[in-house]
């Protein structure tokens, strides 16, 4: 198949674009080329951005038929309308990735699925890909725009260290190395779900050109599920460094963090945990095969085996400690 990837070098997509290429697939990446190192050596690579795309760009992509696209960084509704106008007419299957960040407010200890209520109550990044799956459901529905909707839960990969605070990332290694306090967000007792990103790279590879899955949507996550704390503790046993834990409510954070509270408030402080059997009933044979444990073991090696492409931003550092000193002269008040 002739296979595009708006975007394809990130933390969920670049196994993807592997997995893709090694069936035996022909995929182009259009992106802006500074992750190109991620990229699998068969892939085509096209530099460009979908926000800034000139009149050579939009033909180079519009001359071509597409057996199937996957644009990995459609986040509001302007863009799914844009897609829609690009894409029309030349593709054969289109896979929109959104998010299990859509649904309103799970009930604690069910697992979720594809037909819960949607509408996230705290964080706009869900409720903006909530809006985008009824645009692409509409043009479905309408136009038979092919459409199929793909959620993703917190999915990681080997370079992409899973953590409860966003954007964190590896800084979270540095903080217990160097014996900074750790959030742990409502004790840590939240369920929650990682996924690696090479088994949602199985499950998404098993939709490719299926046109019975359009107009549906479909998780494809982990079905294991551990608490925040279980997550967390994880770091401590690899790294053999008693974490200096702080425990903060997660209503806290919301009210005093505009910054961090509504990933918490409207994804992490609640128990996500998912129901998988409409990808497998098309794909029989997906399963997650990589326990978090044994994910994030290989995140902490990656991480000390590549100094030089380590980053995170400091500034949620700076965050974290004001946070902490905010919540403890809090607890100092009331006491």
């Amino acid at each position: 198949m002739n296979m595009l990837f708006v975007g394809g070098t990130g933390a969920v997509s670049t196994a993807s674009s592997h997995e893709t290429v090694s069936r035996g697939n022909n995929l182009w990446l259009l992106n802006r080329g500074t992750r190109n190192h991620r990229a699998p050596a068969q892939a085509h690579l096209i530099k460009a951005d979908m926000e800034q795309m000139t009149d050579s760009d939009t033909s180079a992509i519009r001359s071509r038929s597409w057996d199937v696209v996957v644009n990995w960084q459609v986040f509001t509704p302007a863009q799914a309308i844009r897609d829609i106008e690009m894409f029309n007419g030349i593709v054969g299957h289109y896979i929109f990735i959104s998010s299990t960040a859509v649904y309103r407010r799970p009930q604690r200890g069910q697992l979720i699925t594809e037909s819960d209520e949607m509408g996230n109550d705290y964080w706009s990044y869900g409720r903006d890909k909530a809006a985008c799956e009824e645009i692409f459901l509409k043009a479905h529905r309408g136009d038979g725009f092919p459409v199929t909707i793909v959620r993703p839960g917190h999915t990681y990969a080997d370079f992409a260290l899973p953590t409860n605070i966003i954007g964190l990332g590896f800084g979270l290694i540095d903080r217990i190395i160097n014996r900074e306090k750790v959030i742990f967000h409502d004790g840590g007792k939240t369920l929650w779900t990682l996924t690696h990103s090479e088994d949602f790279a199985r499950g998404l590879s098993g939709l490719y050109g299926n046109t019975e899955t359009q107009g549906q949507s479909y998780h494809i996550t982990s079905s294991e599920s551990a608490s925040w704390n279980e997550i967390l503790m994880c770091y401590q046993n690899i790294l053999n460094i008693e974490i200096n834990q702080v425990d903060i409510p997660s209503t806290f954070i919301g009210e005093h963090s505009p910054r961090l509270g509504p990933t918490l408030l409207g994804d992490k402080a609640r128990d996500m945990t998912f129901d998988n059997g409409n990808i497998m009933s098309v794909v029989p044979d997906y399963k997650a095969r990589t326990g978090y444990m044994d994910g994030i073991n290989r995140t902490v090696e990656w991480h000390f085996d590549n100094p030089d492409l380590i980053y995170f931003n400091p500034t949620i550092g700076d965050e974290i400690e004001r946070l902490i000193n905010l919540y403890s002269h809090a607890s100092d008040q009331r006491l």
